[in-house]
């Protein structure tokens, strides 16, 4: 995988890569996450964790929740190549991370961070609606497609990926010109 090699200040935001959303079929994407921790570093690392109340409007709209508990995590192959490093954790109920809590725009900004990187689940959910707030607050921004899965099959993240790579929102649809890091 090609990861943008700018020299901006740059954070790496993974998106509810929690066992609610990891299907069986989704060893790539975590695979990819782990080697991307363990080979690329960043300013800032940041774990977004999504729940969803019984009563909510996810709950409402869509018949599915999640309630927050103890277990509310990043899977643990992937929490553990952060175990040392600089980890921010925000808490949300919402699409995007930026919506969540701790506000993710403020951690950014107080750490000076130019460019994002984000990876997780679910490519055409909450990791797209990340992407689009990060672009639309001003941020470089480059979801990296290798990272990122689906936990209902594969239409959706091609269809998301076609979408942000039209977009120029991916590491594999870079139209700066900067240097890549190929892992």
């Amino acid at each position: 995988m090609n990861v943008p090699a700018s020299s901006r200040r740059r954070a790496l935001a993974i998106i509810d890569v929690q066992k609610e959303f990891v299907a069986s079929n989704s060893s790539g994407p975590v695979a990819n996450i782990k080697k991307l921790i363990a080979s690329v570093p960043y300013n800032l690392y940041v774990e977004a964790l999504f729940s969803a109340e019984p009563g909510s409007l996810w709950d409402r709209q869509t018949g599915w929740s999640l309630p927050h508990t103890q277990e509310i995590n990043t899977i643990k192959g992937v929490a553990s190549t952060l175990e040392n490093r600089r980890v921010f954790q925000i808490q949300k109920h919402t699409k995007s991370a930026f919506k969540g809590d701790p506000n993710l725009l403020s951690i950014l900004r107080a750490h000076r961070i130019d460019e994002l990187h984000l990876v997780g689940f679910d490519l055409n959910d909450c990791v797209m609606a990340s992407a689009f707030d990060s672009f639309d607050h001003g941020i470089f921004t480059y979801v990296i497609e290798e990272c990122c899965g689906a936990s209902r099959g594969t239409d959706l993240r091609t269809q998301a990926i076609n979408l942000l790579r039209y977009l120029n929102l991916t590491n594999n649809s870079i139209y700066e010109p900067i240097p890549v890091i190929t892992v």
